[in-house]
């Protein structure tokens, strides 16, 4: 699906609903949420979720000392994080028959008319994942070695969103409903969800020291995220009776199913960054960088599923949009960048060795997306 600069304009809403809701909400790991108003009172500011996770983990090691070692290795470094957000949010009547007839007032006096839902049931959700491991040396003759270590990164958003305006019924495949009215009302800044998710691993080891090593060899960095989000918004009368049995209006029922307005609802925001980061960096004389027989991979998926009724002549606008982004990046580097040795020094190269190297050999880098919206709009 291509984007324009005003579909995104558009779903500026919802960075605005995020920051929104941040400032009112208080971080969970897993928060479910429901307003229910039978009688059909408005709906605001209400069933809003925001949850933040942040997970880090840092090792490091250093040596200035002549003919020492500084040593980062076989280490294991994971993150493991989960969002859970479910938001079911009702206005006016709802009924969910399994036995008799259901049949509503005859005047009315309670009907099933709903009332605006407005800046409610908005879910914001970001998780925020890094391993670092590092070592360095600056000693003549030393070594600097982070090898042999495992990071991963394992995170996940799901956000359930049900918003229902006017009267909704399940009548269990029953023979007759006779409703009053059920008419809905305006739905705006409602039913957004935002997620994101941030992964990223480094490592790196460091030599400036002559005679030295820098080796980053044998790592295994992993990322896995999972953005999921499915929105359900319905206003007006919307009825299910599993069993198409006969649906039946009320006497009084001046109003009718006839759905408001919706607007700047049901929008989907969903980004994932992830990235490893694998260097080796020599600057010492007769010294060596290398970052060999590494092992990189990203996985990462966004889902979307948007189903929006409006039940009747209303509007629908600036809803319904989904914008997905991932981006994922490899970076394996080994650096040989010493002073020249001596001249004395460099007539013995050839005998000695290499007076400096830097490999990068035998690496597997893998990145693997995949972006999914199924977006389902109908008035009627």
């Amino acid at each position: 699906m291509h984007y324009s600069d005003e579909n995104y304009r558009k779903l500026s809403i919802i960075a605005a609903v995020a920051i929104a809701i941040a400032a009112m909400m208080i971080p969970g790991a897993s928060l479910a949420s429901n307003a229910y108003a039978s009688h059909g009172n408005s709906v605001k500011d209400s069933g809003n979720v925001a949850q933040d996770t942040h997970q880090s983990n840092s090792i490091s090691s250093s040596d200035s000392g002549s003919g020492g070692k500084s040593s980062a290795d076989h280490n294991s470094q994971s993150n493991d994080a989960t969002n859970t957000a479910h938001v079911h949010i009702h206005n006016g009547h709802h009924s969910d028959k399994h036995s008799s007839k259901y049949t509503g007032s005859k005047d009315n006096k309670h009907g099933k008319n709903g009332g605006s839902i407005k800046d409610s049931g908005n879910v914001a959700q970001s998780i925020s994942q890094t391993n670092s491991i590092s070592a360095s040396n600056s000693g003549t003759g030393g070594s600097a070695s982070a090898s042999g270590n495992t990071q991963s990164n394992d995170a996940s958003n799901s956000a359930t969103v049900h918003i229902s305006n006017g009267h909704h019924h399940n009548n269990g495949g029953q023979p007759v409903w006779s409703g009053d009215s059920k008419k809905g009302g305006s739905i705006s800044d409602s039913g957004n969800v935002a997620q994101s998710i941030d992964q990223s691993n480094s490592i790196t080891a460091s030599n400036s020291g002559t005679l030295g090593s820098a080796t980053a060899n044998d790592n295994t960095q992993s990322n896995t995220a999972t953005n999921t989000a499915s929105v359900d918004i319905h206003n007006g009368g919307n009825n299910n009776n599993n069993g198409d049995q006969k649906w039946l209006t009320g006497n009084d029922n001046n109003g009718g199913k006839n759905g408001g307005s919706i607007k700047d609802s049901g929008n989907v925001l969903q980004t994932i960054d992830q990235s490893n980061s694998i260097s080796a960096t020599n600057t010492g004389i007769l010294g060596s960088a290398s970052a060999d027989n590494n092992h990189q991979t990203n996985t990462a998926t966004n889902s979307a599923d948007v189903d929006i009724n409006n039940h009747g002549s209303g509007s629908i606008d600036n809803s319904g949009n989904v914008a997905q982004s991932i981006t994922q990046s490899n970076s394996i580097s080994a650096t040989n960048n010493p002073t020249p040795p001596p001249p004395g020094v460099a007539i013995l190269c050839p005998v000695l060795g290499p007076c400096s190297s830097a490999s990068a050999d035998g690496n597997t880098q893998t990145n693997s997306a995949t972006n999914s919206a199924d977006v389902s709009i109908g008035n009627h």
